[in-house]
């Protein structure tokens, strides 16, 4: 029984292995992309042809936590975004439907960041 579960593991860590791998050369890139940094494509490109080198990835992975995001997504909170002439449309955080306005239709409670200034 304790020779099958070796095996088990064994097989399990090659598996993860290069998963775990990929994942973490291709992080700077998937930081970028999440944070919506306005410099995507080139840290994309640096992560995929330098990223095998030490200061390739160092370098891509700062660039895509404290480079410069993008203007126009820069304002987005709770998924909605809060631009004039948007719709209006946030989700409760008290019974988590959707609202309309400042206040909730279902449990009828204030819209916490219904004072918003834009």
């Amino acid at each position: 029984m304790a020779g099958i579960l070796g095996v088990g593991v064994i097989f399990a860590w090659l598996i993860a292995n290069p998963v775990t791998g990929l994942f973490i050369y291709i992080l700077p890139a998937i930081i970028a992309m999440l944070a919506r940094k306005k410099s995507v494509i080139p840290i994309i490109l640096i992560d995929l042809f330098l990223g095998w080198t030490f200061f390739g990835w160092w370098f891509a992975l700062f660039w895509s936590i404290f480079g410069e995001n993008n203007k126009k997504d820069a304002k987005v909170a709770f998924g909605v975004k809060r631009e004039k002439g948007d719709s209006d449309i946030a989700w409760c955080q008290h019974c988590g439907t959707p609202i309309e306005g400042s206040e909730c239709a279902k449990c009828g409670k204030k819209r916490v960041d219904a004072n918003y200034d834009m």
